[in-house]
């Protein structure tokens, strides 16, 4: 069905119509359409304000006061909050799952997914498809070294979790990691001898410039260092 303007249909039968923006004052017309607000006149004085929808041939209008009808639906909750559940507030719903859907295409209307006791599932942190997991290994080098690439335009490579480990059997090593090519080194990450660390974030290690890859740089160039992160695409 097109879109229809908002018409506002005159009482006056001289009135030739006046058109204001999407407003459109008609005169004389008996028939209703879908959207139109009705003013009554006569001995029963004027409705304004009120939606009026034709019941089809005929084209009288329906009182939208009245629900009896069934052409017209009121959405309210029909309960108080915190009474008895009889079907209000105006609940969420969705679709239990015991097995995942398929995947829809970028940008679709997509159901909420639940349990099948109606607890909503929730992810933590990205959507699937915006995380990312790569690494790098560096060895006897002490040369700043891209491990995470830079992402599109925009977008900041925020960094949830990492794994440093140093491969050397007698050397330690200071790990310096920037969040852009060039940039400010965070302080060093010490690594003993056959030593790591693991750093989980409980809040992403922000970007600090999108666009930009995340680099490591060593203390000594007689080692192999792994690198392993894992992290979000964010705007």
């Amino acid at each position: 069905m097109p879109y229809q303007p908002l018409e506002i249909l005159a009482s006056s039968s001289g009135s030739t119509g006046t058109v204001v923006g999407s407003v459109c004052l008609l005169a004389g017309s008996t028939a209703n359409t879908l959207g139109n607000v009705y003013l009554s006149g006569g001995t029963t004085g004027y409705l304004v304000g009120y939606m009026v929808l034709s019941t089809g041939l005929g084209g009288a209008a329906i009182d939208p006061r009245s629900l009896s009808t069934g052409v017209l639906t009121q959405v309210v909750g029909n309960t108080t909050h915190d009474a008895v559940d009889a079907g209000a507030p105006v609940k969420i719903g969705g679709i239990a799952r015991t097995a995942n859907p398929a995947a829809v295409a970028n940008l679709d209307r997509v159901d909420a997914m639940f349990d099948d006791i109606g607890r909503q599932v929730v992810v933590l942190g990205q959507a699937r498809d915006l995380l990312f997991s790569t690494g790098v290994t560096i060895t006897s080098s002490t040369a700043e070294t891209a491990f995470v690439a830079a992402g599109a335009a925009g977008v900041f490579k925020d960094i949830t979790d990492l794994i440093i480990t140093n491969a050397s059997t007698a050397t330690p090593v200071g790990v310096e990691i920037a969040s852009s090519s060039g940039g400010t080194f965070f302080p060093t990450i010490f690594l003993a001898e056959r030593g790591g660390a693991v750093l989980n974030f409980a809040r992403p290690w922000n970007q600090a410039t999108a666009a930009a890859s995340w680099t490591a740089r060593l203390s000594v160039a007689t080692v192999t260092v792994h690198l392993i992160a894992k992290g979000e695409n964010n705007v």
